[in-house]
């Protein structure tokens, strides 16, 4: 046991013993001021409370602290232990939790991607059928053009 532990210890032994002293002269006093009233009885149980206390400082007394003391230790590593294991089983769920959701972004974007890949193939396509359109009906406007002017010269003719 530390010494700080051990200096508890003394001090509560001290205070039992303080407690213990009060109490005989409690009994004391009733059994000599309070004549007639049932002071005997009174005193008796005073007296018995500082016995049971007189029984607790001899039991703190009697105790091997170098067991008391392999036993905390021993309980604290195993709820240190309990603890440390507790908070790695948090610490992998947390980090799990981020894989998961960091793939699932992941996933996400990338279809995000695709999405907007092919929307701009399929409006480069519309583009592109556009301009050929627009081609093929500039040629055929020309085409006309030129044969409404070879109308009318042929016309003038």
């Amino acid at each position: 046991m530390d010494a700080n532990a051990q200096y508890e210890l003394y001090l509560i032994k001290n205070e039992l013993q303080g407690i213990i002293d009060e109490l005989y002269s409690i009994a004391g006093g009733i059994s000599s001021d309070f004549e007639g009233i049932g002071n005997e009885k009174c005193a008796n149980s005073v007296i018995a409370a500082a016995k049971q206390y007189e029984s607790v400082k001899q039991k703190l007394n009697n105790m091997d602290l170098s067991a008391v003391t392999e036993e905390f230790a021993a309980r604290k590593r195993a709820e240190a232990e309990a603890q440390a294991r507790a908070e790695a089983q948090a610490r992998a769920q947390a980090e799990a939790k981020a894989r998961a959701e960091a793939e699932a972004r992941a996933k996400a974007e990338a279809g995000a991607k695709a999405k907007a890949e092919a929307e701009a193939k399929a409006k480069a396509q519309s583009q592109s059928k556009n301009s050929s359109s627009n081609k093929k009906s500039s040629d055929s406007n020309k085409k006309k053009s030129k044969n409404a002017w070879e109308a009318f010269w042929d016309w003038l003719s």
